[in-house]
């Protein structure tokens, strides 16, 4: 498993493997790479990261290259069209996203394949009020850190 490390105040991010419980902490020669400032999410799939601004529904997308090590190269355009105040994006299937609203319940399901998106399944309301959402077996789970509740 990888883990992506970014800054949203600075932009620079890198990336590491995780193995066996614990960071490999080999960074990639000249690893840490600016990747615009200000994101606010950023949600992996098989080949891509995607880098989402929260407040103006923009995006952009990083490749993931695995050889050996584990490198995250920034794109250089940023992709438009995302509806704004996104607060959790999660992979929820090999091409296809999640995207939810705490505060208004809302959600869509969206496919990133070839460096382009489009919306499955857009507009459905569901409960408001979850801070994660995590991917299990054949399932999804929702928390509400700020109650506890699942």
């Amino acid at each position: 498993m990888g883990l992506f490390f970014y800054n949203s105040k600075t932009g620079v991010g890198t990336a590491d493997l995780f193995l066996d419980g614990k960071l490999r902490e080999k960074w990639p020669k000249n690893g840490f790479r600016s990747f615009g400032k200000g994101w606010t999410a950023a949600s992996s799939t098989q080949d891509n990261l995607l880098l989402y601004n929260q407040t103006k529904g923009n995006a952009r997308l990083a490749s993931i290259v695995r050889l050996g090590t584990l490198n995250v190269f920034p794109a250089k355009t940023t992709m438009k069209g995302f509806s704004s105040g996104w607060t959790v994006i999660r992979q929820v299937a090999h091409d296809a996203m999640i995207f939810y609203n705490k505060d208004t319940g809302g959600a869509a399901i969206g496919r990133l394949a070839n460096g382009v998106f489009e919306t499955i399944n857009p507009a459905m309301q569901l409960k408001h009020g979850w801070s994660h959402i995590e991917v299990l077996p054949g399932s999804l789970l929702f928390y509400d850190s700020e109650q506890g509740l699942a």
